[in-house]
């Protein structure tokens, strides 16, 4: 497994602990109508950190002192997934202007933070659109490819 692999599996681990977060963040507002208090936030800011750390250290670590840092089709892979990601921002985004538009109604109105948060959201599900769409090259491109 080389380092872009490594760095999409990292990623889907940290998209799927962002989407844990969202969420649990979403079914305590909205479901039990509290806000999130000061030491939940902490908690999870700590154990994201140490998460992070965790597949930083694993990142760095070589599995021999033969392998490389990157090739010529890890260059097309990491570019056709940013094409796929790319696409897929605008498409999220488009959907989101709309369902909120039919959701909330033309006269309603959305607060400023949860627009803040819809973006993280989104920024969220890009990064693991961008993992998926590289480890799915991986696997459709072995060896040479």
């Amino acid at each position: 497994m080389n380092k872009t692999q490594k760095g999409a599996w990292s990623t889907m681990m940290g998209g799927f602990l962002g989407v844990s977060i969202y969420v649990g963040l979403y079914l305590r507002m909205f479901v039990t109508r509290k806000m999130p208090t000061t030491v939940g936030a902490i908690w999870v800011i700590a154990g994201a950190f140490l998460l992070t750390g965790l597949v930083l250290y694993m990142n760095q670590r070589k599995q021999s002192s033969a392998e490389v840092e990157s090739d010529e089709r890890d260059k097309i892979i990491q570019k056709n997934a940013v094409l796929v990601a790319f696409i897929c921002v605008w498409l999220l985004l488009f959907i989101f202007s709309f369902a909120s538009g039919i959701i909330i109604g033309v006269d309603g109105s959305i607060p400023v933070w949860l627009i803040a948060l819809v973006n993280v959201g989104i920024l969220n599900i890009i990064l693991m659109i961008y993992s998926v769409a590289v480890l799915v090259q991986y696997k459709w491109r072995p060896g040479n490819g």
